[in-house]
């Protein structure tokens, strides 16, 4: 059973990569295998968390070789949704800057940033840990 893309209200499958740049990533494919698709999609003996059945994807570079050993390919929903423009990107790279002091870091969690210097703790090989 497909479920459906959070922006523009499409059904999408969901299935893990296992080759190229999303390799263990796990993806939305559009429901409909297309002409322009580059992914073949397969199921495992795997269930997720929920109980349901993971399906693998491959990535083909050439359409030609994805279609000799499948039957049908699919393309990835973040390149085919409507909304795509809307996804939240992945925040910019943060600072790092060292001085004598310690190593000053800024980091973001969800929408919060965090800065501060932090420092190397050097423990005493018989000291305890406690």
């Amino acid at each position: 059973m497909a479920s459906k893309c959070s922006k523009c209200n499409e059904p999408v499958i969901w299935a893990v990569v296992g080759n190229g740049k999303d390799a263990g990533k796990n993806r939305p494919f559009d429901v409909n295998p297309t002409d322009t698709g580059r992914y073949g999609l397969k199921e495992t003996e795997d269930v997720d968390k929920y109980g349901k059945q993971v399906l693998s994807a491959k990535y083909y570079e050439d359409f030609v070789e994805g279609m000799a050993e499948n039957d049908k390919l699919y393309s990835n929903h973040f390149v085919t949704c409507s909304e795509k423009g809307s996804y939240k990107k992945a925040a910019p790279a943060q600072k790092i800057s060292f001085s004598g002091d310690g190593l000053f870091v800024t980091v973001q969690v969800g929408d919060d940033d965090y800065a501060g210097t932090i420092q190397k703790v050097v423990k005493d090989a018989d000291a305890s840990p406690f």
